[in-house]
């Protein structure tokens, strides 16, 4: 983390960075009994499956900002921000063989998977009073790409896209301590690595969850009206949300 102040008060720089490395496996062990109805077995043979999950991560974000007092009722301020995310993910999946006593690999479950997103935008902010109002008007814009490679089928999915995503917050302070608040925002919802993937994910007989690699961002349009009002030792407020897709 940095930060630099100037002379003048509010007036500044800060950046802070941060990376994450994660690295595990698991080993999850099945084991299937024929039975009737009072749980007596059955003269059937019993099915086994061992899944082996091993996966690595690497992320790594970056933010930096810049803030700047204009006067005593404006202020703006600007900034970036980087994201990186790397997961690599490798699953096998056997099953017992009865007849020959050995962990044989299923090849309809097993698959090797790898993962990559980044993220670059930049933003800025104004805020001010216009009459009896406050205000903050933003924009940020965002250039976003997304490789998923799928090793076990040979297949390799891209995705990016530029997006800009406004935000308008309005308020006024009225007589006997209430307040009106007005906000508008734009925001985004990605699918991660578990909804893309497009091999099969066995938890057990019963039970197979598949990614669909061509999901999409999605995107909503957020409405806020907020209403409130302070008394001496405690304060009311009533607030209505409207939240449109695209």
């Amino acid at each position: 983390y940095y930060q630099k102040s100037f002379e003048e008060e509010g007036h500044q720089i800060s950046s802070m960075a941060n990376a994450i490395i994660w690295d595990g496996n698991g080993l999850e062990k099945m084991r299937n009994v024929a039975t009737d109805k009072n749980f007596n077995p059955l003269n059937v043979p019993e099915t086994n499956h061992n899944a082996g999950a091993w996966s690595r991560s690497f992320m790594f974000k970056y933010k930096a900002d810049y803030s700047l007092p204009l006067s005593d009722k404006y202020k703006f301020e600007a900034g970036y921000n980087f994201d990186y995310i790397q997961d690599f993910s490798d699953y096998e999946y056997k099953d017992f063989n009865n007849s020959t006593g050995h962990w044989d690999m299923n090849l309809l479950f097993s698959n090797d998977t790898k993962y990559y997103h980044t993220i670059n935008a930049v933003y800025g902010t104004f805020g001010g009073k216009l009459w009896e109002f406050d205000y903050q008007l933003g924009l940020r814009a965002e250039y976003f790409n997304r490789r998923l490679e799928q090793s076990t089928n040979d297949e390799l999915f891209k995705y990016n896209k530029i997006s800009v995503f406004p935000t308008v917050h309005i308020s006024r302070q009225l007589p006997a301590e209430q307040q009106v608040q007005f906000s508008y925002s734009r925001r985004v919802q990605r699918p991660d690595v578990y909804s893309l993937n497009p091999f099969p994910d066995y938890s057990d007989d019963y039970f197979v969850s598949v990614g669909n690699p061509q999901l999409m961002p999605e995107y909503t349009n957020s409405y806020e009206l907020n209403y409130q009002k302070s008394f001496e030792t405690v304060f009311c407020s009533r607030s209505e949300e409207h939240t449109s897709e695209l």
